[in-house]
């Protein structure tokens, strides 16, 4: 399959980067290339093969929720940048 120079610009417009004639061209060759490549993969008889959601047959460790003792909020601000009491003192993003 063959990308035309025009798709190239704008797949590089939406991605905001800048490219020259030169690497129009070069982009065509490696994307038609590549589609080629998942175009020979679309021909594999995948009939047989079982759909999976993981790689590997792990579980994922597990542990009870549970309620710690409280923790002290002078000693979680100590390494803020600014505080004020025992609260995070942020710049106000919103107007």
């Amino acid at each position: 399959m063959k990308i035309e120079k025009t798709k190239i610009k704008q797949i590089s417009n939406l991605a905001r980067i800048s490219i020259n004639e030169a690497e129009v061209r070069d982009l065509q060759i490696k994307l038609s290339n590549f589609l080629l490549w998942v175009e020979q993969l679309n021909l594999i008889d995948t009939s047989a093969v079982e759909p999976m959601t993981k790689v590997c047959d792990s579980e994922l460790l597990q542990r009870n929720d549970e309620v710690l003792d409280d923790v002290n909020k002078s000693v979680v601000v100590e390494n803020a940048p600014l505080s004020e009491g025992n609260y995070y003192v942020v710049p106000k993003v919103i107007q």
